[in-house]
């Protein structure tokens, strides 16, 4: 995942999370279907994936990106220790 560490943006592309807070965002193309996803600048983690929407040269259109999304959460990858 892309990250922007000490990144300050004060204008630019923002989107609300799931509990109403404001995010600035960049977009970044998905590693399995190369759909574009936003994420934000501002809490590592935290993603808009593409949902529904498909782009022309989808490579995969059952991608997980697409079928169960994750919009305005943070997302956490578990590594096992």
């Amino acid at each position: 995942m892309p990250t922007d560490a000490g990144t300050t943006i004060t204008e630019g592309p923002a989107r609300l999370d799931t509990a109403g807070r404001l995010h600035r965002v960049r977009s970044a193309p998905c590693e399995e279907c190369g759909c574009s996803y936003d994420y934000s600048i501002d809490e590592p983690g935290m993603l808009w994936e593409a949902g529904p929407a498909m782009e022309d040269g989808c490579l995969d259109p059952v991608c997980e990106c697409h079928v169960i999304p994750v919009i305005g959460l943070p997302f956490h990858v578990n590594v096992a220790s």
